[in-house]
C-alpha cells in the first residue's frame, strides 16, 4: 500500500528490472520456513524421548503409551502449524486483489 499499485522488481535469473502491478504478483510458500518445522520434528522427537527415556518405562505400560504418543504429538503439531500458516498467509495473499 505504502508502496503504490506498482511495483519495481528485479528478475533473480536475468537481472533484468520490470514493474509489475500489485494484481500480478503471486506468493509463494517459504521453503525456509518448512525446512525448520521439519527439522523441528525430526530433531525434536528423538532428543525428547532421548531426555525422557529413563521414565517412560518406570511406570506402568500405559502410560508409556501415551507419553511416547505426546512426545511424537508435540514436534508433529509444532509443524503442522508452521505449515498451515504458511498455507493460510500465502492463501490470503493470492486471494486479495485490488480494484482498478
Amino acid at each position: 500500500m505504502t508502496q503504490g499499485k506498482k511495483l519495481e522488481l528485479k528478475c533473480k535469473k536475468c537481472g533484468q528490472t520490470q514493474k509489475y502491478h500489485v494484481n500480478e504478483l503471486i506468493a509463494e510458500e517459504s521453503k525456509i520456513a518448512l525446512i525448520i518445522g521439519l527439522l523441528i520434528f525430526l530433531v525434536g522427537t528423538p532428543l525428547t524421548v532421548y531426555w525422557l527415556w529413563g521414565y517412560l518405562f518406570k511406570v506402568a505400560l500405559i502410560y508409556s503409551t501415551i507419553t511416547i504418543a505426546a512426545l511424537i504429538g508435540v514436534p508433529l503439531t509444532i509443524f503442522t502449524l508452521i505449515e498451515r500458516g504458511q498455507r493460510e498467509k500465502v492463501s490470503r495473499f493470492n486471494s486479495f486483489k485490488l480494484n482498478e
